[in-house]
């Protein structure tokens, strides 16, 4: 009996039927998106340092003067006045289709000054085209009022506060114009910007400075240090 199981013994789960093998079914529906976490602190508002826009009110002194107004979107001290040919650089159509060729001329002791918005950090370029007539001095600045500089700033604040000027040279007596222009770095804390022309002349007939197509515009930026150097 033994030497039987041993030859025919055969094991119970031969008498099973196959069990197939594991299968994964397909995933479940996505559940419902649980409820919007509060919302984070707001970042600080970005500087805008936009190079494509001129700033300035009037730049090129086209727009003709009217009773009260001798140069619209400028104040004016002085003997400052808009001019035409031949103390003009050159001109535009007005939105009335007029060819104005108008610059503006500043005599002895004339001020001229604009203020605009600017950013802090921006870097900004001021450029001119300049007919500075036999003994005229031009000073052209762009002083910050909220650091205590004026509007127009002295001239002899230019040197000791650092404030961006440049004074054009030109000993002809009859010069033609010339283009200048002057790189400006805006401080921290700056919001507003003074562009000023002044006629440091006394006196002297002829002493004129002639100015026009006047541009002050954000060229980079914004930074996060800079420093005035001119």
């Amino acid at each position: 009996m033994s030497e039987f199981k041993k030859k025919f013994h055969i094991p119970c789960d031969c008498f099973l039927p196959p069990v197939p093998p594991p299968q994964v079914g397909p995933t479940g529906p996505t559940g419902p998106t649980g409820a919007t976490g509060p919302t984070g602190a707001t970042g600080p508002a970005a500087t805008a340092c936009c190079p494509c826009t001129n700033v300035l009110d009037n730049p090129g002194f086209d727009e003709p003067a009217t009773p009260g107004t001798p140069v619209p979107g400028w104040i004016v001290t002085g003997n400052v006045s808009e001019v035409g040919f031949p103390n003009a650089h050159s001109g535009r159509f007005l939105p009335n289709g007029t060819l104005s060729a108008l610059a503006v001329s500043i005599g002895p002791g004339g001020i001229m000054t604009q203020s605009v918005d600017v950013g802090e950090g921006c870097c900004f370029t001021l450029s001119f085209a300049g007919d500075i007539r036999d003994g005229a001095l031009l000073v052209a600045s762009v002083s910050f009022p909220e650091l205590g500089q004026g509007c127009p700033p002295n001239p002899t604040t230019l040197g000791p506060l650092n404030i961006p000027h440049i004074v054009p040279v030109a000993p002809q007596q009859q010069a033609a114009f010339q283009h200048y222009t002057l790189v400006v770095c805006i401080p921290a804390d700056v919001t507003t910007a003074c562009i000023s022309f002044q006629n440091l002349a006394t006196g002297g007939e002829g002493a004129t400075a002639f100015v026009d197509n006047v541009v002050f515009q954000p060229t980079g930026g914004p930074c996060t240090s800079c420093s005035q150097n001119f």
